[in-house]
C-alpha cells in the first residue's frame, strides 16, 4: 500500500512540475511578441484544437495570435479596434476603433 502511495506522489509531482515548467516556457515567449495592428479578423483556429485567434493587419504583415492567453479580452474587442502587445510585457491593449480610439482597456497574461 505504501508503495503504491509513493509512486502516485512521485507521478503527481512529476506532473505539477511538468505543468511549471510548460507554462513559464509560454510566458517567455510571449514575452518575446510584439505587435501593434488593426483587429481584422476572429475565428476558430481548428488545427489547434479550435482554439480563438485574433488576425490583426499590422506593419509588419498579417499576424495570428491566439487568444488563450488573453482570455478577458475576447469579449472586449470587436473587428476594427487597435490591438497592442510590447515586447517584454505580459499584455495586449485594445484601443476601441468606435471611441476614435480615445478608450483602451489592457488585459493581462493567464
Amino acid at each position: 500500500m505504501k508503495k503504491h502511495l509513493y509512486l502516485f506522489l512521485l507521478v503527481l509531482s512529476f506532473i505539477a512540475i511538468t505543468k511549471i515548467i510548460n507554462s513559464n516556457s509560454s510566458k517567455n515567449e510571449q514575452k518575446k511578441v510584439y505587435f501593434k495592428g488593426e483587429l481584422i479578423e476572429i475565428y476558430r483556429k481548428t488545427e489547434d484544437r479550435d482554439t480563438y485567434t485574433y488576425k490583426i493587419k499590422s506593419q509588419q504583415g498579417i499576424i495570428e495570435q491566439s487568444i488563450l492567453p488573453y482570455k478577458k479580452s475576447y469579449n472586449y474587442v470587436e473587428i476594427g479596434d487597435s490591438i497592442i502587445k510590447e515586447k517584454g510585457k505580459l499584455e495586449i491593449i485594445i484601443k476601441k476603433k468606435k471611441s476614435n480610439y480615445s478608450t483602451s482597456a489592457s488585459f493581462p497574461y493567464e
